[in-house]
């Protein structure tokens, strides 16, 4: 009797420790499966974060390239003007030197004319 009670009490305590693997082996796989959705979700987030960054680089390479642009344009407008105004200056010079020119030869004849009257 007391060999068949132990077999029971043997028999008892494997049925729980079968039922007991098979809740942690359950556990387990429920665990495993939040894992896999965690992952998932945290791949996506990682995804939309890095096509964001993606985005957002693109973007300001898009504006860096229009200030290159704008400051290459600007600096051709102001060498443009800067020219521009250096010619106008030479033109000047020319006029004036042509004027002193002029000036001078009738200064000259000025002088001719009274040493003439004199």
């Amino acid at each position: 009797a007391r060999f068949a009670e132990e077999l029971r009490t043997m028999r008892h305590d494997q049925r729980l420790a079968s039922e007991t693997s098979d809740r942690g082996r359950k556990d387990i796989e429920v665990f495993g499966e939040s894992l896999k959705v965690e992952l998932h979700e945290q791949q996506t987030s990682c995804s939309e974060v890095a096509a964001r960054f993606a985005q957002e680089l693109q973007a300001m390479r898009h504006e860096q390239e229009l200030a290159s642009e704008t400051a290459d344009r600007r600096q051709a407008q102001v060498q443009d003007h800067v020219r521009d105004q250096q010619q106008a200056c030479t033109n000047m010079v020319s006029e004036l030197a042509e004027e002193l020119h002029a000036l001078t030869e009738r200064q000259a004849s000025v002088r001719s004319l009274k040493d003439i009257e004199a």
